[in-house]
């Protein structure tokens, strides 16, 4: 489902329509009490291999009950300079927003974590219980335990997702030609640009995706992901 014209209030309803957790949602009663174990959720929800944006919401009880918090919140500001004192390999960091939303006269806290394209996120020392070179994700509804490291298949797919090769050849090479002017996306395709360039543009996109595949294909045999830092 895509959630780009939807309002958070209508997220929220939806998510808990379904009844449980899931792979891009998460609810709590209360905010963590240690801001490691926060920043190790945001990491994990950073670290998805779909490209919607991730929600965790605060105020939802384990019967998935409307009650509200009545601990401290985390206010957005705090959230961003924890994350920014992290070090993060590459430099890929996630990006976060707080929002407060009201339902059924209750407060809720949203926590938003932006679709991260350059996966996998990690990072290069240890903080808290996270290990320095270890991807944590979330797969369904279940986060990498502390002690470990996401599946090979779960690295494999985060790095594929940075190339470009989670989505169909069409979508990559369109997405290629997007860029970024004003605030807005504007798409660089015009009737004159599709008849005279279109042909050599998607051949040097298909070459550039195979090329892709088989240096893949190569750090599959070295399996040598998790310390690999690609810029």
């Amino acid at each position: 489902m895509c959630f780009r014209d939807y309002s958070t209030v209508q997220i929220v309803q939806h998510c808990l329509q379904q009844g449980k957790e899931g792979e891009y949602w998460d609810f709590k009663q209360e905010w963590h009490k240690r801001i490691q174990d926060l920043l190790k959720d945001i990491i994990c929800f950073a670290n998805t291999v779909h490209d919607k944006k991730c929600y965790i919401i605060f105020g939802i009880a384990d019967n998935l009950k409307i009650v509200g918090m009545t601990e401290p919140r985390k206010k957005q500001a705090d959230i961003i300079d924890a994350l920014s004192n992290l070090h993060f390999a590459g430099d890929v960091s996630p990006k976060i927003s707080v929002e407060t939303v009201m339902i059924s006269g209750v407060e809720l806290d949203v926590l938003i974590i932006d679709n991260v394209e350059r996966t996998p996120v990690y990072l290069n020392r240890d903080y808290g219980n996270m290990k320095r070179g270890c991807i944590y994700a979330r797969v369904q509804d279940r986060n990498t335990s502390n002690n470990g490291n996401a599946d090979m298949e779960i690295i494999e797919n985060l790095w594929r997702k940075r190339m470009g090769l989670i989505k169909p050849p069409y979508e990559y090479i369109i997405d290629r030609l997007k860029i970024e002017k004003s605030g807005r996306t504007m798409m660089v395709i015009s009737t004159m640009f599709i008849s005279q360039n279109i042909e050599s543009t998607v051949t040097k996109m298909m070459n550039k995706i195979l090329w892709l595949r088989n240096f893949m294909h190569i750090l599959k045999l070295t399996r040598a992901y998790p310390t690999l830092a690609l810029i």
